[in-house]
């Protein structure tokens, strides 16, 4: 499964990259990590992926995402590509395929041009 990221909402940057790997980083368990590992080749193992080292130091990990899901494609187990720049000829894959690992419905309310959750 593709899972696109905007590097810009509303014209600011959104550091999802940075957030994305510091969450790998800090949250991701060894056992998990093992398994990518066996899945990957040498080249992808060591290819390095573009951090802004500065933004890194200060965002916090990002270690989940809200999406629609109304072919019901996501569950327990399904591999996530992670990507950004999809809309032109530059796509890049930021990060390793991962599995989903749980998911949740949640409801989303506007109230007073505030969202309740």
């Amino acid at each position: 499964m593709k899972l696109h990221f905007s590097q810009h909402i509303k014209d600011k940057p959104t550091h999802f990259v940075e957030k994305i790997w510091k969450g790998l980083k800090t949250c991701i368990s060894q056992e998990l990590y093992i398994e990518h590992e066996k899945r990957m080749s040498h080249e992808k193992l060591t290819k390095q992926y573009e951090v802004d080292i500065e933004v890194y130091e200060k965002v916090l990990p990002k270690i989940h995402t809200i999406r629609k899901d109304l072919k019901k494609d996501w569950h327990v187990g399904k591999p996530i590509n992670f990507l950004i720049n999809f809309r032109g000829n530059k796509t890049v894959y930021f990060a390793p395929v991962l599995p989903v690992v749980s998911t949740q419905k949640i409801v989303l309310k506007y109230y007073n041009e505030k969202f309740l959750v």
